[in-house]
Formats: C-alpha cells, sequence, structure tokens
C-alpha cells in the first residue's frame, strides 16, 4: 500500500524544490535504500512532462574506490559528468543506504582529494540553483536518531511538512514567515553569540540573510548569512555531538582570532576535527551563520539535513560560504556545527537580542 507521505515527498521535490518544468532533463540520484520515494519521484518528473535520467548513489562502491583506487581514480572527473552537469536543468538527490556508517574508516586525506575534484562539478550545479536533496526514512537512520523507524518515518515527514493536508501551501507560508523575518532584521552590522563557555562575535555588515524555505533541501526552515571572513571573535563551545563525513565529534570548542580556528578542542573525535581544519586555508574560517526556523523539528538526530534546521538552534559552518548572501571564503569542506539555544543562550543583533533561549523575536510560529 502507498504511503501518502511518501507520494507528498516526491510531489514537493519535483513541484516545489526543483520546479520541475515540461521538457526538461531531469537527474534522479538514489540509493538502494531510497528506491520506494524514487519511484514516487520518478512518476511526478514522468507527470510534469519531462525526462528522468536515473542514477544509483552506492555508498559501497564508494568504499571500493576510496579502498582501492589509485590516487588518480579517485581525483577522475568523468568528461560525461561534467557534460551532464552542464546539459541537464535539475537534480534531486535522495540518501537511503542501509549502513550511514560505510565510510567511516576512510581517511579525511582520501575523501578531501575526491571533494576537492568534485568542486568543478558542485560549481556547476550551485550556479543553475536547481538541485534539492533529501533522505528516505531508513532502519539505518533510524537507530542514528535513537528511534524505531516508525517514529522516525512520523519524525521525518512531519519535518516536511508531508503528513499537512496542503504540503506545497505549507512551504509558501514558510517562504512568507521567514520573509517578513528577514524585513524585520534589516541591515545588521554586529552578531553576538552568547552561551554557556561561549562568547563570539562577528561583523555581517554588507552581508545579506537568505530566506531557505525548502528549494536546496527537504526539510528547510532557516535564515543563513555569511560573515565577514576576518571578523570572527571569540570563543564557542559545542557541547552536543556533531557528526560530519560520518565521524562523531563531541564536546567541541574553538577559539577564534582575526576570523581564523587558532585552537580547536574536542572531548571525542579531536584529531578528525584537527585533520578537518587542515583541508585547505578556508577550512579554518567561518562560511555561515545560520538560524534553525523549522519548529516542527524538536530534536537533533545528528543528521545535519534535520540538526541545522531545528526551531531555536543556530549553526556555524566552517570552510566554504555563499555568494548569495555576500560570502567569500572558499574550501572544500563545509561542516555545519550545531548550537542548540533552546534551554539557555542568546544571541544579539548590533546590541539587540534577536533570539533568546531559542525563541526568535518578531517571528510567526504559526
Amino acid at each position: 500500500m502507498r504511503d501518502q507521505r511518501v507520494v507528498n515527498v516526491a510531489n514537493i521535490l519535483v513541484n516545489h524544490s526543483a520546479r520541475v518544468k515540461a521538457g526538461e532533463e531531469v537527474v534522479l540520484t538514489a540509493g538502494y535504500e531510497g528506491f520506494p520515494l524514487l519511484e514516487e519521484t520518478y512518476l511526478k518528473v514522468i507527470e510534469a512532462g519531462a525526462y528522468p535520467l536515473v542514477r544509483v548513489d552506492s555508498l559501497r562502491l564508494m568504499e571500493i574506490l576510496f579502498q582501492q583506487g589509485k590516487e588518480e581514480q579517485i581525483s577522475f572527473v568523468s568528461r560525461t559528468e561534467l557534460y551532464e552537469a552542464e546539459h541537464t536543468d535539475a537534480r534531486i538527490y535522495i540518501y537511503g543506504h542501509k549502513n550511514t556508517k560505510t565510510l567511516a574508516n576512510i581517511s579525511p586525506a582520501r575523501q578531501r582529494m575526491r571533494r576537492q575534484a568534485q568542486q568543478t562539478v558542485r560549481d556547476i550545479h550551485m550556479k543553475k540553483d536547481r538541485w534539492s536533496l533529501t533522505i528516505f526514512p531508513t532502519d539505518s537512520f533510524a537507530q542514528d536518531a535513537g528511534m524505531s523507524l516508525h517514529d522516525f518515518e512520523d519524525y521525518v515527514y512531519s519535518a516536511c511538512f508531508a503528513d499537512e493536508p496542503d504540503p506545497l501551501g505549507e512551504w509558501d507560508k514558510l517562504y512568507k514567515r521567514q520573509e517578513e523575518l528577514i524585513k524585520s532584521i534589516g541591515k545588521v552590522s554586529h552578531v553576538r553569540i552568547v552561551a554557556p563557555d561561549t562568547d563570539l562575535s562577528m561583523s555581517v555588515e554588507g552581508r545579506t540573510f537568505h530566506n531557505s524555505y525548502g528549494l536546496r533541501n527537504i526539510p528547510c526552515g532557516e535564515v543563513y548569512t555569511a560573515p565577514v571572513e576576518e571578523s570572527v571573535e571569540g570563543h564557542i563551545y559545542f557541547p552536543l555531538r556533531n557528526d560530519y563525513l560520518d565521524r562523531e565529534m563531541v564536546g567541541i570548542r574553538l577559539w577564534f582570532e582575526r576570523g581564523r580556528v587558532v585552537k580547536a578542542t574536542a572531548d571525542r573525535g579531536e584529531d578528525f576535527l584537527k585533520e578537518i581544519l587542515k583541508s585547505d586555508k578556508g577550512a579554518s574560517y567561518v562560511g555561515e551563520l545560520g538560524f534553525g526556523t523549522n519548529y516542527k523539528i524538536k530534536r537533533l538526530i545528528h543528521n545535519i539535513l534535520f540538526d541545522e534546521k531545528l526551531g531555536g538552534s543556530i549553526h556555524l559552518a566552517l570552510g566554504d560560504s555563499y555568494p548569495e548572501v555576500g560570502g567569500l571564503n572558499k574550501s572544500c569542506i563545509h561542516m555545519d556545527l550545531i548550537l542548540d539555544l533552546r534551554k539557555e543562550g542568546y544571541v544579539t543583533f548590533d546590541g539587540q537580542v534577536f533570539l533568546d533561549r531559542g525563541k526568535i523575536n518578531n517571528f510567526d510560529y504559526k
């Protein structure tokens, strides 16, 4: 029996996120476990009068490449892949894997080699701005979240508005609420974040805030900007678990001077954290400051697609920034780190409280 919520997610991906039109070529990439959503998405692309192209995403095959491949094979970029990126109209990614930790023991250096090689392809996708990604609920994702599969499905579909009578209408409402929030922010110069073991300041003068309402990520719900690259000063503590490249880090502490991380520690995963910070010059600078606005997401599940949208949280991303908000930092990494401020902590804009213990001023929560 078809789950109407899966059908609704497919409809969101095709008709809201990717905005597929008749005659377009749309690349659909999915892991094997994500095929139920792939089938519904494929059908929606057909119904839109477009042409779907299917690609399989296999972590096992990527593991083979990393373990057995030579450096030139890992860093190889196919002319066919570049041509496809240039000549297709939209891309939809569906993450669904049997084991989310398949690549956990692959060295960061080899993964970095692959990311750097793929940067040209990613740049093409970013410029087109017609890509979106989501996950399909699997046992492995549910286990990571500490939930049963049934409870995790409910969690995912609620966060995506897929359990609402009019899911696309809900995303339109979120857009309008966030647009009003950005208007209320106006022109801001100075941001300060205060929480336990945290006092961090930065300038966002000349930068803008972006309304992220489900075009690239499903679920979504955030407004974000990029700090002036050399303006970040102070220290910040991320007490909860943050994952990157299938590795776990807990209790991250970062100290900044003139925008750059000058000291980094972690209660767990410190060696990995320091290795990531060495990825390239831009990896030690903040590329993004974001505020989660999806209050249907009520708990962290160790999946960045959801955690960074949690209503009442903020996130800092080390590495690559987004040019649409004025960011200039370049890096092969973009590592989001989540700080939940719902119990304690606040953020000020030019000395005025913007967020206090999870509540954002001038934001319509309906």
